[in-house]
């Protein structure tokens, strides 16, 4: 009975678990890896604050106001990710240089990515000016 006790308090049968790591193929720093986390759970629970919600979204679309983020996400549900994808087509369209569908169809087709979407859509409309400036 005392070598038994004696086992236990030693450790030596116990696994250690502080030193389990998950294998990761890319390591993120820790804060980077709460804040995806975060953004995660926000993404996939009603339980979150509107505030939480819109912070979310404001950090995923740049110049975007809190208003315009309560607008999209009550528009959508208090779906982030349709949130997101709105404000990005609504930001898109007011460069006024194509409509909306045509503007979400970029989007689509380049997986969202703002940046790349709005240098397409100012290409082709660069282009579209010069075409009808032509002389006959």
């Amino acid at each position: 009975s005392k070598s038994s006790i004696g086992s236990i308090g030693s450790g030596s049968s116990v696994p250690h678990h502080s030193t389990h790591r998950s294998p990761r193929s890319n390591p993120q720093p820790i804060d980077l890896q709460r804040k995806a986390y975060a953004e995660e759970e926000i993404n996939t629970s009603t339980s979150y604050s509107q505030r939480d919600m819109i912070a979310v979204v404001q950090n995923r679309v740049s110049g975007i106001t809190e208003d315009e983020c309560y607008t999209a996400l009550s528009t959508t549900h208090w779906n982030i990710e349709s949130a997101v994808r709105y404000l990005k087509v609504e930001q898109l369209f007011r460069l006024g240089v194509a409509s909306r569908s045509s503007c979400k169809c970029v989007l689509e087709t380049l997986n969202w990515n703002f940046d790349r979407a709005s240098s397409v859509i100012l290409d082709r409309a660069r282009k579209a000016k010069v075409k009808n400036k032509s002389p006959p």
